[in-house]
């Protein structure tokens, strides 16, 4: 890949989605000018201040993603790269932590990692952004789980337990939905992980080891993944690292099963 001049923005896309029908979701059309939900994305991306992106694309999810996108979107250049895994060996890649890793030769600078079947909120990516940059610190945007809980159906979601500012512990909260979270303890105000974080060049290079001592540790295994945010949380509760968490208040949209996709389209075209 060509050399990267700034802080780079990195878009997880490697996989089809077997609840969205094993389709690639980042192409559904959301946006109020007809945008794909990945377009609208990088909208997003555009006016928070980002001049490159690296997606990191799978088998089936490379070719869509550079037909659409090319080499360039709105004045960013965009690098691909590819998760790829031993089928022999293997049922599918080894996670989200084995994604970002497929960038590891960019792990001499900051980096904001998120989903690319989210959209996150120009604000949120931009107070990323500014963030590490300003104080080369760790940080994870947390979102009120009033704002990220669907109408109807449960989700699972990370929530942040934290320590002043900082996060203590990021743990997996199943079957959430709007009914059940005061039974949960949680309250509508609870602040959760949605996947962005910023995370120092320090970090990057201790997740590259927990990724290769979870892949010797785990080598027979042809399905378990490791998984970014149990990473980080690990790292975080050896105290080998810690982050920042920044509140936005920027509304979450994202499509998890085939009727939010509806839903997200109604709401975006209301809000712009």
């Amino acid at each position: 890949m060509a050399k990267i001049e700034t802080t780079p923005l990195v878009l997880l896309a490697a996989g089809l989605s077997k609840r969205f029908g094993g389709k690639l979701k980042q192409l559904a059309r959301v946006g109020p000018n007809n945008e794909t939900l990945i377009e609208y994305s990088l909208n997003q991306a555009t006016r928070a201040g980002f001049k490159e992106i690296i997606l990191i694309v799978g088998e089936k999810t490379e070719t869509p993603l550079r037909k659409i996108l090319g080499a360039r979107y709105n004045g960013m250049r965009i690098h691909y790269a590819k998760q790829d895994y031993d089928s022999q060996t293997r049922d599918a890649p080894w996670g989200t932590l084995d994604a970002l890793c497929a960038v590891q030769q960019y792990f001499d600078r900051p980096i904001i990692v998120c989903n690319s079947d989210d959209i996150y909120g120009e604000n949120a990516l931009r107070d990323a952004k500014k963030f590490i940059e300003k104080n080369n610190q760790n940080v994870a945007i947390g979102y009120k789980l009033e704002k990220v809980l669907p109408q109807a159906g449960s989700v699972n979601r990370g929530i942040f337990s934290l320590n002043r500012k900082y996060v203590a512990s990021i743990r997996e909260e199943v079957g959430l939905t709007q009914e059940n979270i005061a039974e949960r303890g949680l309250s509508p105000q609870t602040l959760c992980s949605m996947n962005l974080f910023g995370l120092t060049t320090d970090s990057l290079q201790k997740l590259e080891v927990r990724l290769q001592e979870f892949k010797q540790k785990n080598a027979g295994n042809r399905t378990i993944e490791c998984l970014l945010p149990e990473e980080l949380g690990t790292l975080i509760k050896e105290k080998q690292i810690i982050m920042r968490v920044m509140q936005t208040e920027n509304r979450w949209y994202g499509l998890t099963n085939p009727q939010d996709e509806e839903q997200v389209r109604k709401e975006l075209n209301r809000k712009e």
